[in-house]
């Protein structure tokens, strides 16, 4: 049975990755080396675009620390956005390396009380498990004093402040046996603009202590626009505001693509997928080559690749029997998914051979043109012949190509269409010997009509 996903990869501690699709073993040793080299206090950023599986690796290297004796928190920002303030859910999750000796615990708690009830004056009793009135019975009466005072108003108080860094390094030294804390934080670049902010700040101003090592997983290019968001202008430096924050940033490397694409299409079932055709049995090897041409080439996330090779699967098995080959088959369901607004142009006759060439010349970079045989960019050579022909119909290919009679006898064949960064001679061999069988333009269309628009 073909699954509609990935499976969702559970990390087990003797064998962290195992499993691993993208090899990223080799980062877990850089992290780590990381970690230990800035092991005082340091905010580490590990950027990578959204799908790109910073999750999947962290959840490995969460377990893969945990082998070296490392004490790890994992916090989930997008599951903990309804609080009103992220301070509380963090101050939450210090408390689970606790395990018996609550003693310590209650020492960082009388502190961090204070300034909690300082923020959110409303809440009384208990708060992320733990009974303030009870612990910070001394502090009551100061802590209602300034009750309507801001967090960061509070925070200037640097003898208080003082005293909770204090103990909560003492706290973290005894309870994590002299090893940094690995305070792991993820998704923040999905979540609202004020609590992503807020998160950061909380982090900078509260809990930069000794012996705690934060690793934000972010999407830089997103958490910059939620920083825009929350200050409210287009103008701010999000980049330089974010180097206040993070000591060291940390490009997840990109992945071999042969391996993760295999382990799509072996999940999605291509090996047993009908064959749209005799003709073009031989094309279904080269689909791979497509596939990652288009994900290299477009810069594609893991997710989107996933998303695409799962419905040029569905796109494929819909046109069983048609005469067409299976690689512009697949090409057109990226423009349908990626590139709606051409794509819309393209089937609906607005835009011209040229135009459509144009297109592509434009908006594709050079890997894409490079002619040299059996290269992957002649997949995408055939694919574009192909939406230009199957468009025109067989008896109108004229529109295309002329062929002319050569001194010798060959036919030869002369491209209408204009073409710069094509190769001219290269593409023109792709317009040859198209057949009266070749499927129709609608009934190609109505066959991946089921493809979503994934351009948005």
């Amino acid at each position: 049975m073909m699954k509609s996903s990935l499976p969702i990869i559970e990390p087990e501690l003797k064998a962290p990755f195992a499993g691993d699709l993208l090899n990223r073993g080799g980062c877990a040793l850089v992290f780590r080396s990381i970690v230990e080299t800035f092991r005082e206090e340091c905010v580490i950023s590990l950027n990578g675009k959204w799908g790109t599986g910073k999750t999947t690796f962290l959840a490995m290297w969460e377990k893969y620390m945990e082998n070296f004796g490392y004490k790890v928190i994992h916090f989930n920002s997008w599951e903990n956005e309804d609080a009103k303030d992220p301070l509380i859910a963090l101050i939450a999750e210090f408390k689970k390396i606790a395990g018996k000796d609550n003693e310590k615990w209650k020492a960082v708690a009388s502190n961090i009380g204070k300034v909690v009830l300082a923020t959110l004056p409303s809440i009384a009793g208990k708060i992320a498990g733990i009974d303030l009135q009870d612990i910070i019975k001394d502090g009551a009466k100061k802590a209602v004093a300034i009750i309507n005072t801001r967090i960061d108003e509070y925070c200037r108080q640097k003898a208080i402040l003082k005293d909770f860094k204090l103990s909560l390094a003492e706290y973290v030294e005894e309870t994590c046996n002299g090893k940094p804390l690995v305070f792991v934080i993820d998704e923040l670049d999905r979540c609202n603009p004020s609590f992503a902010v807020k998160t950061l700040e909380r982090i900078k101003h509260i809990f930069e202590v000794k012996g705690i090592v934060f690793v934000v997983a972010i999407d830089e290019v997103q958490l910059c626009h939620s920083i825009r968001g929350f200050y409210g202008s287009e103008h701010i430096d999000a980049k330089d505001y974010l180097r206040r924050f993070f000591k060291i940033q940390y490009d997840l490397p990109n992945e071999d693509s042969t391996d993760i694409i295999q382990a799509i299409m072996s999940r999605f079932a291509y090996d047993k997928m009908p064959e749209v055709n005799e003709n073009y049995k031989s094309c279904y090897k080269d689909l791979p080559d497509l596939f990652s041409l288009l994900y290299k080439g477009k810069q594609m996330s893991i997710r989107q690749l996933e998303q695409y090779i799962l419905y040029a699967r569905l796109a494929l098995a819909n046109c069983k029997g048609l005469y067409v080959n299976p690689i512009s088959v697949a090409f057109i369901v990226y423009i349908k998914m990626f590139e709606s607004n051409f794509f819309e142009g393209y089937f609906k006759m607005r835009l011209s051979h040229n135009e459509v060439i144009k297109h592509f010349e434009e908006n594709y970079n050079d890997e894409f043109f490079n002619a040299k045989r059996n290269s992957p960019t002649c997949l995408f050579y055939n694919a574009v012949a192909d939406m230009l022909a199957i468009r025109c119909g067989y008896e109108n290919l004229s529109e295309l190509y002329e062929k002319t009679m050569e001194s010798l006898g060959l036919n030869n064949m002369r491209l209408k269409v204009k073409v710069s960064k094509f190769d001219k001679e290269s593409f023109t061999r792709y317009f040859n010997g198209k057949s009266s069988q070749m499927v129709g333009f609608n009934t190609l269309l109505s066959k991946i009509s089921l493809v979503r628009d994934f351009s948005s």
